[in-house]
This record gives structure tokens, C-alpha cells and sequence, in this order.
């Protein structure tokens, strides 16, 4: 992997798309990357957050129990911070 690569974080709940800034001095596995997952909120033509919906279906008859409306912002966004090799998986 090199600099400016697209790459996937695996933390131990969660994925993050990332993009490969550059190297930890003195080390050949850490990367440093910066976090450009914006949330499911995020709507690329409009360059804005628009929001999600979210239902949630009885189990038993599929009807819509409730539904809600969330910003689904990633408060993370621009977030830098050390990966290891092994966390990190390139995108195509």
C-alpha cells in the first residue's frame, strides 16, 4: 500500500473507508490514514448531508412497526489516526 491508496479499516466493531496519508517513521506496518467515510446521511451530487430513514419491520407480519429520521452525519469525517497493515484492506 502507498500513499494516497483508498483502503477499508477493520476496527473490532465497525468498517471505515480511509485514505493512506503516509508512513509511521521507524515502522514498516503502521500506516497513518485519515478517516473519508461521511456517513450514510451523505449525498454525493448534492455535496450535503440529506439524511436516512430507518424502519423498523415486525419479524412476524413485515408490516412497519416505526420509522425514524437520522442525519447519519460521521462525526469522525477528516479523523487522523495510526492503522497496522493488517487492519487495512485496499480497495480496487
Amino acid at each position: 500500500m502507498q500513499t494516497h491508496d483508498s483502503a477499508v479499516f477493520q476496527g473490532k466493531h465497525t468498517q471505515i473507508k480511509v485514505e493512506i496519508t503516509g508512513s509511521v517513521p521507524g515502522s514498516r506496518t503502521l500506516f497513518e490514514v485519515t478517516e473519508t467515510d461521511r456517513g450514510p446521511g451523505w449525498n454525493e451530487q448534492l455535496q450535503k448531508y440529506t439524511g436516512t430513514t430507518r424502519q423498523t419491520l415486525n419479524p412476524k407480519t413485515g408490516e412497519i412497526i416505526s420509522q425514524s429520521w437520522a442525519r447519519g452525519e460521521n462525526k469522525g469525517y477528516g479523523r487522523i489516526f495510526q492503522a497496522h497493515k493488517n487492519q487495512l484492506t485496499p480497495l480496487a
